[in-house]
């Protein structure tokens, strides 16, 4: 092995120290993850006999890369663990207007949501007739999940912005 290899190979030791003193995992500190495995690339890249200038490279793309995608990686889990009222969570609860019919086969029909339309489908095996009124009680990306609303006098839709903001919507 040659002294280029031990060196990369003591960076990957050191970096994998560090990240487990931290105690969390590579998702909540990708750094030092994202440096261990670059330094083993690196590592093969001086076994393979590589210049130390395409070693660098090597470790240096790889480290950024890696950090990039574990750094993107904590972004979309924290995206699936908000709380209600933040992201999509924010229109659970809410009502909304039939557009197209709706049905549980996939998404199959359009509601309007405040001033908004969005891709709905029923959470209950059942077709959901244009002009009905729904609930949000769920959000799968950029989809609603709906279910009917018992008939009845329903509360106004406190957070709907074309009716609480007493200038109107923000754009027209």
């Amino acid at each position: 092995m040659t002294t280029a290899a031990l060196f990369w190979a003591g960076i990957t030791l050191a970096a994998a120290a560090v990240g487990v003193r931290g105690g969390r995992s590579p998702i909540d500190r990708p750094a030092p993850a994202a440096v261990a495995a670059a330094s083993m690339f690196a590592a093969a890249t001086a076994a393979a006999g590589l210049s130390r200038g395409v070693q660098a490279a090597t470790f240096v793309v790889a480290t950024a890369g890696l950090a990039g995608l574990l750094w993107r990686w904590r972004v979309l889990i924290a995206e699936d663990n908000l709380a209600p009222g933040v992201g999509g969570n924010r229109l659970l609860g809410r009502t909304a207007t039939v557009l197209t019919p709706v049905d549980a086969e996939g998404v199959s029909g359009t509601v309007r949501l405040g001033t908004e339309r969005w891709p709905a489908t029923a959470a209950a095996p059942t077709v959901l007739a244009a002009g009905s009124t729904v609930t949000v009680v769920g959000v799968e990306g950029i989809h609603l999940l709906v279910e009917a609303v018992p008939d009845g006098p329903q509360p106004a839709d406190e957070r709907d912005p074309a009716t609480s903001d007493p200038g109107g919507p923000l754009c027209a």
